[in-house]
């Protein structure tokens, strides 16, 4: 999570019983009503430990014997349903940036923070969903603990930081192409906290994906540098116009992230200001 969220706000034993009266068909109709009580008990218990993989306990043999039923609801939730309401208020957002790697545009999927293969009673739950980018869904898969079983992945409903930059972005010569960057947690943050971001960026292999913004990126703002000394603006001033604007968005996210380092690093800075420039066609 570089983009914290706003817990959904849903009664999650109301769901569960609308889901459980909405089952009129056989079988799905006697095993959703033996299994209410202890899906409605594990709703709560997902909400205890805000989703920590690390102290959630496995699924019951009676929660994966309903796996198919509860993913195949998900999958086709149909219209007016209680679950289908609730799933196109999670897709009916306004964020422009997918919250879990920073990266700029609409997530249009969403993700089950505990996979509902392996946990398939949260495949239904709104606290275990959230937008996602395509990219971070893939890389995520159904893994959600390390090989030390520590959690991967942070959750962007119920964790927060002792501050708002989880990111830091390093440039290191020759400014004019730079191969050498370093993505990594925010220097400020807590050890623990450290650990638990790079956790995160590794998982989600975000600095492999970061390289090729970035190659793209880095040209951009040498044309728009060239272009301010080219027509005398002050190229501090610009990149600090960029930097307020893209940090409205986020302060983690990518393009944020490359004016942030372009101000903060004075060698760089110096460079785009009175270096020599590459010329682009």
């Amino acid at each position: 999570m570089v983009v914290a969220l706003s817990p959904p706000s849903v009664n999650s034993i109301q769901l569960t019983n609308d889901i459980v009266r909405e089952r009129t068909h056989e079988p799905n109709k006697t095993a959703f009503r033996s299994f209410c009580a202890e899906w409605k008990q594990r709703n709560h218990e997902y909400l205890t430990v805000f989703g920590d993989p690390e102290q959630i306990n496995p699924s019951s043999p009676a929660a994966i014997s309903l796996r198919d039923a509860l993913v195949n609801l998900y999958n086709t939730a149909f219209e007016g349903s209680a679950h289908a309401i609730e799933l196109a208020k999670l897709r009916d957002h306004d964020l422009c940036i997918c919250p879990a790697c920073g990266e700029i545009g609409r997530p249009k999927t969403l993700d089950h923070y505990l996979p509902k293969g392996s946990f398939p009673e949260f495949a239904l739950f709104p606290p275990n969903l959230f937008p996602m980018c395509g990219d971070c869904q893939i890389k995520k898969g159904s893994r959600v603990l390390n090989a030390e079983s520590r959690r991967l992945y942070i959750h962007p409903y119920f964790m927060r930081f002792s501050g708002a930059a989880l990111l830091s972005l390093k440039i290191f010569p020759p400014y004019e192409a730079p191969s050498d960057f370093r993505l990594s947690a925010h220097p400020s943050l807590t050890a623990a906290e450290q650990e638990q971001v790079s956790r995160h960026l590794g998982g989600l292999d975000i600095h492999a994906r970061f390289s090729v913004y970035f190659r793209s990126a880095y040209k951009r703002l040498h044309k728009n540098v060239r272009n301010a000394r080219d027509t005398d603006q002050n190229v501090q001033s610009l990149l600090n116009v960029f930097r307020y604007n893209t940090s409205l968005t986020s302060v983690n996210c990518w393009d944020y992230l490359l004016y942030d380092e372009a101000l903060g690093n004075e060698p760089l800075c110096d460079y785009l200001t009175s270096g020599r420039l590459p010329e682009y066609s």
